[in-house]
């Protein structure tokens, strides 16, 4: 441990040594310090030998502060009395640092009321005193700071750097320039210290020319405090408001002064190699008036910050002003640079508003004459950034030069003097007084090229640049490799496609005097667009015409490869030819419109080129209203016309539908010219056509002028105003403008046959065509009545020979047929009925309209005009007799006129009934059968028939008034034969007629006779053939109608029927006819008669047949005969049948039965062979009588009680099965036997009785016997009567014929014939009682 004690007292020993040593210092120096007062002579000296002028000191005092010695100078003169002049010098010594520097250096001066009067001599040459004058030295910038030698410097700068504290206090400085304007400063106190080469100053001064303003300064420097390019340091000023117009340079670049500048500041400077390397300011701007090329620009009552940095010679100064006048800008930056020996000028602007950049840049003529005519003429706006205007001013060797760059964002601009309009620009801009570019490039973007379009083009993912050079007299604008893709908006489809484009443009602006024009050219090129888009390519420059219909026509599509070029001169008048506009492109699925309302042509493939003013295209494949193009087939030409205008050419060869083809006429301009003629046709069918088209663009131009060949085989046609269809039609048909629609050889298939025709058109009023097919053929009457489904055709059949036309004008469809019907054959009754060899013209005539319009005309024997609605015929008349028919207004079909030949009645009923029936068929086919018949059109007949043979017997002249109700027919007939009222039903009822009276005529002619032969071996069973004629022999019953049949009178002749009241039905295979009453002439007729047809063969069965009559007498009156038979009661029944229709009834094979009673009658005979009776008290007979002679009875008569019999009726015989009895008061007639109904022959035998015991009881009475004996002889007369009759009863055979009878007596007492029997004592009783059974 000795050493540390050692150690601390070395340590103590040393710091008692440096306290004593430096008490001593101190206590030497204050006892020496007021000594320095004797130097003042030397120091005097000495500092005028320094500084190298003469100083002079009011008093000089030493003293001592601390370790340091002090020093203070007092009225101390530098240079003389007009020279430095300070009242007060103090300053403290720093003995170590003087001692090191050699020379003194205090520690702290302190000067105070310091006056000083500078002129400048010379830009860097300064007199402080008369015969003081400081020459600072040239600073250059681009030489390397180096240390200098000491010499090389004032001696008192060198010392002024070595002390470390300067204060100064109360300074007044006041200097001249050059141009003698004074400047006064003065520092209310200023602290410098130095620590080396690190200077720090601090102080208040106040400093300017007519006011002074108060400047508070602060910093710290490095370096020698000269050159001052070794300094480099910071300073912090605050300076009061104050004029600064003076430290700006008079003439600033672009003409611009400042003629007035208010502002105070506070900021901070740096310093770097002995220049203000940056600053920073806030000036407190109280008026800036700076002067412009145009308006000044004035602002006040503002901020404006300022930063600033100084590299070597450029001043790079960042603005932001904040003024109560809005500025187009937030910032700005002001740079001073040195280029090539010059000093130029740059401002920036980091963002600014365009537009009213622009318009203060004009308003006061910031911008050189070259660019602001271009700049006020597009009117920019938007947003840009990075703005930066580079003035370099004229030299010897070079003119002034400007260069402005700047970014701009979504930057709009109006179109000027060929300069496109833009919306949303972006890119980066560069202008030179002479030239520019713009490189754009952003994401969207709108251009607008005013002159050639009026729609701008929208762009995406814009890259491109935009050049403009000026020339005196001419600027040119160019835009290089510009790419882009294009938007779109179909019309036909949402949203918008993008497709790429590449554009090259130039623009030349000669100047206003110049004889030069303004011309534009234009280049761009498409890989890929839709076709819709050459809307946004061709501009307005191209001709009208060709340009609208590219915008009409050209739809739809793709095109590629597609390239436009365009050379042309700007402004509003273009001399003749000095536009140049070229456009190829290929299109793929393209619809092209060559004209309006015509067809367009679909899935193009092709080419396009445009030539303006004349036009290509050329049609690879595509297809078209009319079938496909042919390979390469298709050309449109367009081109200047003669009288001008343009000149549409269009052609093409097409293959496919005739469907297709056939709508040239009915959805083109066609349709007008062809009066809307073919708008109902229908075709299909292969076509090969080819199609010229020409016509003259633009107003007032007139129709196109169209030429349409086509050919067609195996086509098919439907005329659907007629609903007609023509097949395997062939042909050629050409259609012209000029000349309409023609055709010289078609062929084809209608009817069910060929025809051949031709066509041929004429031109009408107002440009429209009339057009008519002639032709002819042969057909089938059945494909004809297929077609039009008519009641009256259907008798038609077999060959339809014809000449056919067919008219289309503006009145409408006109279709002509005529016939001479030979090889047809008409299914009706004479006089209409025809055979196929048979001539008879037809003519039919069919108009569609409101309905189709029917007329016909036949053999000058019926005519028709009727009117059709669809299928159905609505209403018309059809005349008899050659007259003309007219078209009713109301509704249905009348049938009138009249016939004066004969007709078949009924023929023409079996006609009604096929055409009724076919008609049903008709209506049931057509979904009506719930109301059949109710369909049927016709409605009313009224028709007059001269001759009429009504199922043989004449009629005479009928009229038949008809008239249709809602369930059936009402006619009214009047004829000679039959009137009145005969209803045939709709549907399936029966008819029915009530008639007046039915007269059948007188015949003459007499049926033959049937022979026994005949029917000689069949049975009455059995239907046999037989020789006379069935006039019902083709009748099938079961096809006859139900009828239900009242006549109020039936004649025979001139023989009145009586009245009649019967029905008949179809039952099994024939007919079945029900005789409810009758009245002829008091003869009542009941019955059931069967109409059998069965393998061909006729039957009739009469059954059920009841007659009886109160009169038989009136009866054989009533047929206007003699009566043969009288008598007041008649009872009858029987039932027969024949082989043969009701009509055919004949006794060959005729079998049946038949009784009759007949009550209080007579025989009556007018001749041989007819009995008439007389009374037996005839007292001038009874000779004869008792001879035996009784050829007087059956000559003259016989009255009768009672007369009756039954009889069988077989091949021909009638056999009486019961004896023909005739009883009366004359007698008692029995006749047995049979006669022969075909030869008449009689084969009989007669028993005559005289009524001899019926007369006893009236004898008795008149001999006088009382009464009760005449009752006891009539009873016994009545029970033995017959046995007694016997012997008064003679017996004869009668033989011989019906007109000529052989009448001989067989035997006496006989009253015996075949078939008689006895009464039974039961009939005997009865008889007394008169209730026999007669």
């Amino acid at each position: 441990m000795s050493w540390l004690r050692e150690l601390w007292t070395q340590l103590w020993i040393t710091l008692v040594v440096a306290v004593v040593m430096l008490a001593l210092y101190s206590s030497l120096g204050r006892q020496l310090a007021p000594l320095v007062e004797t130097w003042q002579p030397e120091a005097e000296q000495y500092l005028s030998g320094l500084l190298g002028q003469p100083v002079q000191m009011a008093s000089l005092k030493g003293g001592w502060s601390i370790l340091s010695p002090t020093l203070t100078v007092q009225g101390l003169t530098v240079g003389g009395g007009e020279g430095l002049q300070i009242e007060q010098l103090e300053a403290e010594l720093d003995i170590g640092a003087s001692a090191f520097w050699q020379q003194p250096v205090f520690r702290r001066i302190e000067i105070s009321g310091v006056r000083l009067q500078l002129q400048q001599l010379q830009p860097r040459q300064w007199q402080l005193a008369p015969g003081w004058v400081v020459t600072l030295p040239e600073a250059d910038p681009d030489a390397a700071p180096a240390p200098e030698p000491a010499g090389e410097r004032p001696a008192w700068l060198q010392w002024l750097e070595l002390q470390q504290t300067i204060s100064l206090h109360d300074w007044q400085i006041n200097s001249q320039d050059l141009q003698h304007a004074p400047d006064a400063l003065r520092i209310d106190h200023l602290f410098w210290r130095n620590r080396g080469r690190q200077h720090e100053i601090d102080g208040q001064i106040n400093w300017g020319r007519d006011e002074l303003a108060g400047i508070r300064v602060q910093g710290s420097l490095q370096g020698p405090l000269w050159p001052l390019q070794h300094q480099h340091g910071e300073l912090y000023l605050e300076i009061d408001p104050q004029d600064w117009q003076r430290w700006v340079p008079d003439e600033l670049p672009a003409g611009l002064s400042v003629h007035a500048l208010r502002a105070g500041a506070r900021g901070w400077l740096r310093l770097q190699d002995g220049d203000l390397q940056a600053l920073y300011l806030d000036l407190a701007v109280e008026q800036l008036n700076l002067h412009t090329r145009g308006e000044p620009l004035q602002l006040a009552d503002g901020r404006l910050l300022l930063a600033g940095r100084h590299t070597g010679s450029d001043w790079h100064l960042r603005l932001q002003p904040q003024f109560s006048t809005p500025l187009p800008f937030d910032s700005l930056s002001l740079s001073s640079v040195a280029v090539n020996g010059s000093k130029g000028w740059q401002i920036g602007i980091p963002a600014a508003d365009v537009d009213g950049l622009q318009r203060l840049l004009l308003q006061h003529q910031f911008l050189p004459d070259e660019i602001a005519p271009y700049i006020a003429g597009t009117q920019p706006e938007g947003r840009a950034s990075d703005i930066r205007f580079s003035f370099l001013p004229a030299s010897a060797n070079a003119a002034a030069r400007l260069d402005v760059r700047a970014q701009l964002d979504e930057v709009s601009s109006s179109a000027y003097r060929g300069i496109p309009a833009f919306t949303g620009l972006s890119g980066s801009l560069h202008i030179h007084p002479a030239a520019g570019a713009l490189r754009v490039s952003g994401d969207e973007m709108l251009i607008h090229l005013a002159d050639l379009y009026p729609q701008p083009w929208a762009l995406e993912n814009v890259q491109g640049v935009f050049r403009w050079f000026l020339q005196p007299g001419l600027s040119t604008l160019q835009v290089q490799g510009l790419r882009a893709d294009l938007q779109h908006r179909p019309a036909d489809q949402p949203g918008i496609s993008s497709y790429p484009v590449t554009a090259e443009l130039q623009i030349q602006l000669p100047g206003r005097d110049s004889p030069r024009e303004a011309g534009l050219g234009l280049l761009l090129g498409l890989p890929q667009a839709p076709l819709d888009l050459r809307e946004q390519l061709i501009p307005d420059l191209v001709d009208a015409e060709v340009r609208n219909w590219l915008d009409q026509s050209l739809q739809q599509g793709n095109a590629r490869q597609a390239a436009f070029a365009l050379q042309t001169v700007l402004g509003s008048e273009h001399p003749r030819n000095s536009t140049s506009t070229q456009l190829y492109l290929e299109f793929m699925q393209a619809q092209l419109s060559y004209l309006p309302d015509w067809p367009p042509a679909e899935q193009l493939q092709g080419r396009l080129l445009l030539d303006a003013p004349a036009l290509d295209v050329w049609l690879d494949q595509g297809r078209t209203l009319g079938g496909q193009l042919l390979s390469n087939s298709g050309r449109v030409r367009l081109r200047p016309g003669r009288a001008g205008g343009s000149e549409l050419e269009v052609s093409a060869r097409l293959q496919g539908d005739s469907g297709e083809a056939l709508q040239y006429f009915t959805h083109t301009p066609l349709q007008q010219v062809v009066n809307h003629a073919f708008d109902q046709w229908q075709a299909s069918g292969p076509l090969q056509a080819g199609i010229l088209l020409r016509q003259q663009l633009g107003a007032g131009s007139g129709g196109p002028d169209i030429s349409i060949d086509a050919s067609v085989r195996e086509n098919r046609l439907h005329l659907g105003e007629l609903d007609l269809t023509m097949t395997a039609l062939d042909g050629a048909l050409r259609y012209t403008s000029k000349t309409g629609l023609s055709a010289r050889a078609l062929s084809g298939r209608i009817f069910g046959g060929t025809f051949r025709a031709a066509i041929r058109s004429e031109v009408a009023a107002a440009g429209a065509l009339n057009i008519y097919l002639e032709g002819e053929g042969d057909g089938q009457w059945q494909a004809f009545r297929e077609w039009l489904p008519l009641f009256l055709l259907e008798p038609l059949s077999g060959q339809l020979n014809y000449q056919a036309g067919m008219q289309l004008t503006a009145e409408g469809l006109r279709f002509r047929l005529q016939s001479d019907l030979t090889g047809t054959r008409i299914d009706l009754p004479y006089p209409v009925g025809k055979d196929v060899d048979a001539v008879a013209p037809l003519q039919v005539v069919l108009q569609p309209g409101d309905g189709l319009r029917m007329q016909f005309r036949y053999n000058e024997l019926v005519d028709a005009d009727l009117l059709l609605e669809g299928s159905e015929l609505q209403r018309g008349q059809i005349h008899l007799g050659g007259l003309p028919a007219s078209l009713p207004a109301e509704p249905g079909v009348l049938l009138s006129g009249q016939l004066a030949t004969e007709l078949i009645a009924e023929d023409w009923w079996d006609a009604w009934q096929r055409i009724s029936h076919y008609q049903q068929q008709q209506a049931v086919a057509g979904a009506h059968s719930d109301a059949a018949g109710s369909s049927n059109p016709l409605q009313r007949i009224d028709v007059t028939l001269g001759q009429v043979l009504a199922w043989g017997m004449p009629m005479g002249v009928t009229g038949v008034l008809g008239q249709q109700q809602p369930q059936r027919w009402d006619f009214n007939v009047d004829s000679q034969l039959l009137r009145g009222l005969v209803q045939i039903p709709h549907g399936t009822g029966p008819l029915r007629a009530e008639l007046d009276y039915l007269h059948f005529p007188h015949s003459d002619a007499e049926p033959p006779a049937a022979t026994a032969e005949a029917a000689s071996g069949v049975s009455a069973d059995t239907p046999v053939a037989i020789t006379a004629a069935d006039p019902l022999q083709e009748v099938d019953p079961q096809d006859l109608p139900a009828l239900d049949l009242t006549v109020a009178e039936v004649f025979a002749g001139d023989r009145q029927m009586g009245r009649w009241d019967f029905s008949s039905r179809p039952a099994g295979q024939g007919l079945q006819v029900q005789i409810h009453d009758s009245d002829i002439h008091g003869l009542r007729l009941q019955g059931q008669l069967e109409w059998q047809y069965q393998d061909g063969r006729h039957s009739t069965v009469l059954s059920g047949l009841s007659f009886g009559s109160k009169n038989v007498g009136a009866i054989q009156r009533g047929f206007r005969q003699v009566p043969v038979v009288e008598g007041s009661e008649l009872e009858g029944s029987g039932e027969f049948r024949w082989a043969g229709s009701p009509l055919a009834y004949n006794v060959a094979t005729m079998a049946g039965n038949v009784a009759l009673r007949i009550r209080d009658g007579s025989l009556v005979s007018d001749g041989a062979g007819a009995l008439r009776a007389f009374g037996v008290l005839n007292v001038n007979s009874m000779s004869r009588r008792l001879k035996l002679d009784f050829s007087d009875l059956y000559q003259s008569g016989v009255a009768f009680d009672t007369l009756r019999g039954s009889a069988r009726l077989e091949q021909g015989v009638l056999t009486f099965t019961e004896p023909l009895l005739v009883d009366g008061p004359s007698g008692r007639f029995q006749t047995s036997g049979s006669t022969n109904l075909m030869d008449e022959t009689l084969n009989m035998k007669l028993a005559v009785t005289l009524p001899v015991t019926s007369s006893l009881p009236m004898v008795a009475i008149l001999a006088g016997f009382a009464p009760p004996v005449a009752a006891s002889i009539y009873v016994t007369e009545k029970l033995i009567g017959d046995e007694l009759s016997r012997f008064t009863s003679t017996s004869y055979d009668i033989g011989g014929t019906w007109s000529e009878p052989d009448m001989r007596l067989k035997r006496a007492f006989d009253n015996q014939v075949d078939g008689s029997e006895s009464r039974s004592l039961k009939q005997r009783i009865l008889s007394i009682f008169g209730l026999e059974d007669d």
